[in-house]
């Protein structure tokens, strides 16, 4: 059977998958619920530098995470200012997950966005992407 880690790869979007690699769960992430990671550098005009996967061992364990990421920012839709909010991929109803966008100390801007059903946190930053094309990125590269 495919370790944890393959099976996160499997889903990187093919436009960068030659960019990612497995990356050791550090200490701090496995008390957390994480038994997976992978990170990428996609490095095309229109993406991200950085982008990297988590996968949790349960939906609930990806939720906890989540809330303590986003604890204090408010409901918004990462257009132009920090936020968060619930997200469907397509035209489905069901929500896929969460989303939520802030600056990070360094000033970069950081997206967040889970998959609930598949138990994965993905995390991306840019030093020259706006929020709004962060999310645009996220919603044209849609996996994990």
């Amino acid at each position: 059977p495919a370790t944890a880690a393959q099976q996160l790869l499997a889903r990187v979007p093919a436009g960068y998958a030659a960019t990612c690699r497995p990356v050791s769960v550090t200490a701090a992430d496995a008390l957390q619920g994480v038994d997976a990671e992978v990170v990428c550098q996609p490095g095309a005009t229109g993406a991200p530098s950085y982008v990297r996967y988590a996968h949790y061992r349960k939906p609930g364990l990806l939720q906890n995470a989540y809330a303590q990421l986003t604890r204090g920012l408010p409901p918004g839709n990462c257009q132009s200012a920090p936020g968060q909010a619930g997200y469907s991929l397509g035209s489905s109803s069901q929500l896929t997950g969460n989303i939520a966008c802030f600056a990070s100390a360094a000033g970069q801007h950081v997206l967040l966005w889970t998959n609930s059903r598949l138990a994965i946190l993905s995390y991306t930053r840019s030093d020259t992407m706006t929020f709004a094309n962060l999310t645009q990125w996220v919603q044209n590269n849609p996996e994990p």
